[in-house]
């Protein structure tokens, strides 16, 4: 099932037409999840209990949530983040570039 945070606002709205919806509900969906930033599709109170089922149905609700973020210098944070288990493998990936960066910018002399 796709994850609705994956579709761009022209995609989302091909897919909520071919669900039987109206156009303006793209809107109303995409309100929901980047300006008011809803955890979950239960939360989107203006929409009825159909198409939240029908959303549920059609898409995952995946997020990256951000527990912590600590300081480390001016321009550098740490943040502690908790990924949904189908993103775990961009952490591993992002850790590894992460590294690699600092071992190339220390071996060069920067």
């Amino acid at each position: 099932m796709p994850n609705i945070y994956n579709f761009t606002y022209e995609n989302l709205e091909e897919k909520l037409i071919s669900l039987g919806e109206k156009k303006f509900r793209t809107r109303q969906i995409w309100q929901w999840l980047y300006e008011k930033r809803v955890k979950s599709f239960d939360e989107m109170r203006n929409l009825s209990s159909e198409l939240i089922s029908k959303l549920k149905d059609n898409f995952s609700f995946d997020y990256i949530e951000i527990v912590t973020v600590h300081s480390v210098h001016s321009n550098v944070a740490k943040i502690h983040s908790r990924l949904p288990a189908a993103m775990e493998f961009w952490l591993v990936c992002l850790g590894i570039l992460a590294y690699s960066c600092q071992n190339t910018s220390r071996d060069s002399g920067m």
